[in-house]
């Protein structure tokens, strides 16, 4: 994969990550180098780590799987993209009681917003790409997309995860598209 695939994936994967630390913004009456560190470091360390993570599965299985490995990978993009789609058009209310940047609840939310992380890495396993250069773009954007998206939701408050989420699922299934494609043509 291309550097700017590379980087337009991991964008999508981090769509999540904005529209969250957008949110985790609202509950806090000031933004903090500490809030920051801690929201930025936990989300980038589960983004890419659960990327390699699915990765390392991915390709494991890739000699199980290879002659079907376009068609998995496309079907696990479309799946993660179309249900990014759905939720920024089906957004769930729930009041949180406790401090989101904090204990266990920081820890699900990085988990929660780095499962399509997992899918997508087991594609790229499934496809024998390389890694490393995904899992360091995935861990430096992911820290670049926390922290803005901490700044960004004390401006912009709700309305903006509706969109981040909207634009990170149509760039999942536009890249789903053009690997089962370049494997068909």
């Amino acid at each position: 994969m291309s550097l700017w695939q590379t980087i337009l994936l991991v964008l999508g994967l981090t769509m999540d990550t904005l529209a969250v630390a957008c949110v985790v913004s609202l509950y806090h009456s000031k933004i903090t180098p500490r809030l920051v560190f801690r929201v930025a470091y936990h989300f980038s360390l589960f983004q890419a780590g659960l990327l390699f993570l699915g990765w390392w599965v991915g390709s494991f299985s890739e000699k199980y799987l290879g002659q079907y490995d376009h068609w998995i990978a496309s079907a696990l993009l479309w799946a993660i993209g179309l249900k990014m789609l759905w939720e920024s058009f089906h957004p769930e209310r729930e009041e949180v009681k406790v401090d989101p940047s904090r204990g266990f609840s920081l820890i699900f939310l990085s988990v929660a917003t780095s499962l399509d992380a997992l899918a997508v890495g087991g594609s790229l396993g499934l496809l024998n790409a390389g890694i490393v250069q995904s899992v360091v773009i995935a861990w430096v954007l992911t820290i670049l997309v926390a922290s803005s998206g901490l700044f960004i939701g004390k401006k912009v408050g709700k309305i903006f995860g509706k969109w981040a989420e909207l634009s990170g699922g149509i760039v999942l299934c536009v890249i789903g598209v053009k690997v089962l494609l370049s494997h068909i043509v």
